[in-house]
């Protein structure tokens, strides 16, 4: 090869390197690792999605909240519905009372009546005044004229007695028809209420029941956005909220519980106060009363000495007396406290602990564990066997029942009626601490604190457990106490 082939040829892989290496090295290469605006747009997107995420926790519960005021309204629109229904059954026995007592009357004026037109009959046939003057021209004697004219003045009086009583019987009629009328307008009025009261209960059960449907299809809905920003399962956000719901009903139930029996304390302080300020004041009454005694002894001066001395040693053997006396009252005060502190102690403490000893109720109020009543018991055992039959407001069995429905026949069936409503349940029942309930005790639930707002009732089971038909769409269960709304004293038959 010539020395000019040989410089060709190295010129050109020289120029062939460089260009190789001039193409494998990019100008202005980006760098390999995020920017802040990376950084930024990645921290404002996880905010986003957090904020959906509590957004979306705020609107479950708010839904179960909205849920359980549906079925409160429920409730409290069955219970409307069936003191409607107590009453229009009272209207109509009234109206069917007064329709009898109207006829009655009816009756007793169609008597009278035909005891005046006899009378009348009867003068008619004795020809009237003739008939008056020939029995005195007629008489033998004066004493003869005399008996014949007391006779006819007695006809006379039972003719004007006869017309008397039909008077009276049918005024008597105009006022027990006029109760009749009254008594049928009272009936219809009640029939319209009820008829009101049933439109009003099927509008809140329907309410209850859409509700409950558009809260599980928002729920399952949000369920699946959170299972998308979280990046986890539709399963996996059920089993979280489900455990979030758990934990704040939870909270609210013994939120709820504290302050029942705060309360319970606060009304116990109450009547301990007032006991101790009612006994202060009888003994100061008694007080009063032995000095003002003793004053009227001690006021009694003799007129002279020897009757001094003699009412001296009469007051001595009074005195004697009276100490025996005092002794006697003495012990009548001991019997008395033995009875206010044995039976009205007794009835107090039975009372209060809704028991027939202290340590039943003491062991009732720690874990529901006292013996329950023979006819509580009963009850609630049949109670029982009605577990998984649904609701149905207006409803007292045998294939569904609203929540009064249930208990009236649960203790029924134990051998005791209880009236239908809630409220007269309540009315019906002895008050217990609900810390001192037994199983078979009436559990009542208020939406005002008192006897004036209870809206539903439930048979305490024991061990924290209650059984009763909630609300429409849900059947009777058997499930812990739920404490919010329940009034402080329970019912015990």
């Amino acid at each position: 090869m010539t020395r000019t082939k040989w410089r060709s040829a190295l010129a050109a892989l020289a120029a062939g390197v460089l260009a190789g290496t001039l193409s494998a090295a990019p100008a202005h290469a980006d760098p390999d690792y995020p920017s802040e605006d990376d950084i930024a747009q990645a921290e404002q997107a996880e905010q986003s999605t957090a904020d959906q995420v509590r957004a979306i926790e705020v609107q479950l519960a708010a839904n179960s909240a909205e849920l359980e005021q549906a079925r409160v309204d429920a409730s409290v629109a069955a219970e409307a519905y069936n003191q409607a229904s107590v009453e229009l059954e009272q209207a109509q026995a009234d109206a069917d009372q007064a329709a009898e007592a109207a006829e009655q009357a009816d009756a007793d004026v169609l008597a009278a009546e035909q005891q005046v037109a006899q009378i009348a009959m009867a003068s008619y046939r004795n020809n009237g005044e003739v008939q008056q003057l020939s029995m005195f021209f007629s008489a033998d004697d004066f004493d003869q004229a005399l008996d014949r004219a007391t006779l006819f003045q007695m006809i006379g009086s039972d003719a004007d007695d006869a017309h008397q009583r039909l008077d009276a019987a049918e005024r008597v009629a105009q006022v027990m028809h006029q109760r009749a009328d009254e008594a049928v307008a009272d009936a219809e009025a009640a029939a319209s209420a009820r008829q009101e009261a049933s439109q009003n209960a099927d509008a809140a059960a329907l309410a209850a029941q859409n509700t409950m449907e558009s809260t599980a299809s928002e729920r399952e809905a949000m369920l699946t956005e959170l299972a998308d920003l979280r990046q986890t399962t539709v399963e996996l956000e059920e089993e979280r909220q489900a455990g979030i719901e758990a934990e704040r009903r939870e909270r609210e139930n013994a939120a709820a519980a504290a302050e029942l029996e705060a309360q319970a304390e606060r009304e116990a302080a109450a009547e301990a106060a007032q006991a101790q300020e009612e006994a202060a004041a009888t003994s100061s009454s008694e007080r009063d009363d032995s000095s003002s005694r003793s004053s009227d002894r001690t006021e009694r001066p003799s007129s002279s000495d020897s009757e001094s001395s003699n009412s001296s040693g009469g007051s001595n053997s009074t005195g004697n007396s009276s100490g025996s006396s005092g002794s006697g009252g003495s012990g009548g005060s001991n019997s008395g406290s033995s009875g206010s502190g044995g039976s009205g102690g007794s009835d107090s403490g039975s009372s209060g602990s809704g028991g027939s000893g202290g340590s039943d109720s003491g062991s009732s109020g720690s874990g529901g564990s006292s013996a329950p009543s023979s006819v509580g018991r009963a009850a609630l055992d049949w109670a029982m066997t009605q577990i998984g039959k649904p609701y149905i407001w207006g409803a007292t069995g045998p294939n569904g029942y609203d929540c009064s429905g249930l208990t009236m026949r649960a203790f029924q069936n134990a051998g005791v009626n209880l009236p239908r409503t809630t409220g007269a349940q309540y009315a019906a029942t002895s008050r217990v601490p609900v810390g001192d309930m037994r199983p078979g005790d009436l559990i009542f639930y208020s939406r005002n604190g008192s006897a004036s707002g209870i809206y539903h009732v439930a048979i305490y089971a024991g061990n924290g457990m209650r059984v009763h038909a909630p609300s429409p769409g849900s059947s009777v269960e058997h499930v812990p106490i739920w404490w919010s709304n329940v009034l402080p004293y329970a019912g015990r038959v």
